[in-house]
């Protein structure tokens, strides 16, 4: 999206030599100002407002916008996750199972499917555990062995039990060991428990005779007395209690009799009707499905979390992409914006390929576009960087070889920490230098290391201050172009001698609202025209258009409450 901007309305001048344009139509510096320095009370005092960021849409858009400028990120969060996912594979890798069925034959007078839950119980307790690792001597605790088999009813009458270990053989050998110990222990519990039943039935048994031989003794000790009414009452009532004890004991006698019979016959018909039905057996394993999921859940699991992670960053983040959302904070409007552009970092330095860079290129012939030709003089442009210096840079060095390829001599001055744009230039050291920029002559105006505002050759720097770049220079060529930082710690009196003209470049999510927002209250405080931004790496989802009614473009070139600004000479 671009804006073109528009010049100072003022009339008559003479033709410019290279458009055709009335020279009076450019700024000029008030020579009474440029008698005195620059001071921050001669400025309005600034609102005492803060931006009002606006909140981003929030959908799908931006959640893949967000994922797209980061994949590199989030395809070596997949790439590590690939990686643990194999190292977990090697280090702890899945234990093989094996399977064995067994089959029981039920008490009848029980409910089928309780006493199926019931041996599933009986299954998995510590004895039948500790008789397993006793036999096959593991070293492994009760708790962890009961953990490594599991046990399922498949029907009323068959259970399965599964068994896993670090080998198949392993597996089958302790599968087919639980399944015998657990026959053994069941078993063991029928017999115990039908003994208990034949015990409690003989101790009946007992007590009846005992109760019978007592009524026997009381008989035989009244027929001893002499006779009498009582004696004959007495013995009549013995005999007929000692009859109804001997039917007693007599149904007891068969009836213990039959359960004995019943219960050893239903006992034995549980322990020999039950037994393995299969043998243990491996569960067949592929050589590739396992290794693919692990490597391949790893890598899954890695993008996804370095996908969420991006998306939490971009939710939470205070740094502006949209362009409505930057020209809001820097209350001007975006006049040209360009896709994503890779300007490399404090170890990589692109050169100029990335001035030759499609986005680049494009905002260079816009930034070269701002500055006016005019036949009496050189005509300049200060370009602010809001949020990387490189990209800035980069966009300065396109503009300026647009113009020096039209036969304009050309003067770059490079103010920033490093000089990235001298740097791309292939210019070394302080001072001026002339550059090859291929496409014609480039002077490169860099200031010295740690020179916090570097005065320039547009307005009469203060007493005892020397400008960066002399007057006499400045006169001889055509265009300036200034790149020059700003920061609330230094303030921006310094801008106004470079240019009367100043454009901000903001890199896309490298600044906060609050310091676009100090930029662009800073140049306003200097006094100069603000002239549209441009917007780099804006995202493809991005539909704002990059102005709002507060950052209209006919507001955009005056200073804050009416100030003038100040104009080249």
């Amino acid at each position: 999206m671009s804006h073109e901007p528009s010049g100072p309305p003022d009339s008559a001048s003479p033709p410019d030599r290279r458009s055709g344009e009335d020279p009076a139509m450019l700024p000029r510096f008030d020579a009474a100002a440029s008698e005195q320095g620059w001071e921050y009370d001669d400025y309005p005092v600034a609102d005492d407002e803060t931006p009002v960021e606006p909140a981003s849409p929030v959908g799908l858009h931006f959640f893949t916008a967000a994922v797209r400028r980061r994949l590199v990120a989030v395809c070596i969060s997949g790439v590590v996750g690939l990686f643990l996912g194999a190292g977990l594979l090697t280090v702890k890798p899945p234990t093989y199972k094996a399977t064995v069925s067994v089959l029981l034959t039920q008490n009848p007078g029980q409910d089928a499917l309780g006493a199926m839950e019931t041996q599933i119980a009986v299954a998995s307790t510590h004895a039948v555990a500790a008789a397993v690792i006793k036999q096959l001597g593991l070293t492994q605790s009760v708790p962890s062995f009961l953990g490594s088999y599991t046990v399922v009813p498949i029907t009323d009458r068959v259970m399965m039990i599964t068994a896993s270990a670090h080998s198949s053989d392993l597996a089958v050998r302790e599968a087919g060991a639980i399944a015998t110990e657990y026959l053994k222990f069941r078993s063991a519990q029928i017999t115990a428990q039908n003994q208990a039943v034949l015990n409690s039935l003989d101790q009946q048994l007992a007590a009846e005779r005992n109760q019978e031989a007592t009524t026997t003794s009381q008989i035989a000790t009244v027929a001893a007395q002499p006779p009498s009414a009582d004696r004959t009452a007495q013995l009549t009532k013995l005999k007929a209690l000692k009859r109804r004890e001997e039917l007693a004991l007599t149904g007891l006698q068969q009836s213990t009799t039959a359960n004995q019979v019943a219960n050893q016959v239903a006992a034995s018909q549980q322990v020999s009707g039950s037994g393995i039905l299969n043998p243990a057996t491996a569960i067949p394993r592929s050589h590739l499905r396992t290794p693919a999921e692990y490597v391949g859940g790893g890598l899954i699991a890695g993008l996804v979390l370095g996908a969420g992670l991006v998306m939490v960053g971009a939710l939470v983040s205070d740094r502006l992409r949209r362009r409505d959302d930057v020209s809001r904070a820097l209350a001007a409007p975006v006049g040209m914006s360009v896709g994503r552009v890779r300007a490399g970092g404090r170890f990589v330095r692109p050169g100029l390929r990335l001035v030759r860079s499609r986005p680049i290129a494009r905002a260079g012939t816009y930034v070269g576009g701002l500055v006016p030709s005019s036949a009496s003089g050189p005509t300049g442009l200060a370009v602010v960087p809001v949020g990387g210096d490189n990209a800035a840079a980069a966009v300065v060095v396109a503009a300026a070889l647009a113009r020096a390829s039209d036969g304009e001599q050309v003067i770059v001055a490079d103010l920033c920490a490093g000089a990235p744009a001298a740097r791309l230039l292939g210019v070394r050291g302080a001072g001026v230098q002339m550059a090859n920029g291929q496409e014609g002559q480039l002077a490169v105006v860099v200031a010295e290391p740690g020179e916090i505002t570097p005065a320039g050759p547009v307005t009469r720097p203060a007493p005892g201050v020397r400008p960066v770049l002399a007057r006499e220079v400045y006169q001889a060529a055509d265009v300036l172009l200034a790149l020059v930082p700003l920061d609330p710690s230094s303030g921006s009196v310094h801008l106004s001698s470079w240019s009367g003209r100043a454009v901000a470049v903001v890199t896309a999510g490298e600044a906060t609202a609050t310091r676009i927002h100090a930029v662009g209250e800073l140049i306003r405080l200097a006094g100069v025209t603000q002239l549209p931004a441009v917007l780099l790496g804006a995202d493809k989802t991005d539909e704002s258009i990059g102005f709002t009614t507060e950052t209209a473009p006919e507001d955009a070139g005056r200073g804050r409450d009416g100030l003038h600004a100040v104009e080249d000479v």
